[in-house]
């Protein structure tokens, strides 16, 4: 195949392109998103949020990781299981949006811990 036949037939990639990434979120969405990165923007912030946030966690406060949860965590994570990451990638797909699968293990201190 010549590099013009491969250049035409791959997808290209196009960053500036928000109306298929944001395709498949509502207004409320949106506005939800723009709001946590308007909060997110201010270090200050989210300094005392994350050591706040460690803190509660390891007191086992039970509000704590709901919280997290429904604000944080679903911006950033498509799930916690398999199962939940295959929905989100497949909601994300029917907008043409592709995904990277990416095991996150932050604040693991034993290997049997990264194992697990």
């Amino acid at each position: 195949m010549t590099k013009a036949k491969t250049e035409q037939t791959s997808p290209v990639v196009d960053f500036s392109n928000t109306e298929i990434a944001f395709a498949g979120k509502s207004n409320e969405d949106l506005k939800k998103t723009a709001f946590i990165f308007q909060l997110m923007n201010k270090k200050w912030l989210v300094d005392f949020g994350s050591n706040l946030a460690l803190i509660a966690l390891k007191m086992r406060l039970p509000f704590v990781k709901g919280t997290i949860k429904k604000t944080i965590f679903s911006q950033f994570v498509g799930g916690t299981t398999l199962l939940e990451c295959t929905q989100t990638i497949e909601s994300l797909y029917k907008h043409r949006v592709q995904t990277v699968l990416d095991y996150g293990a932050e604040a693991k201190n034993t290997e049997q811990a990264y194992n697990h």
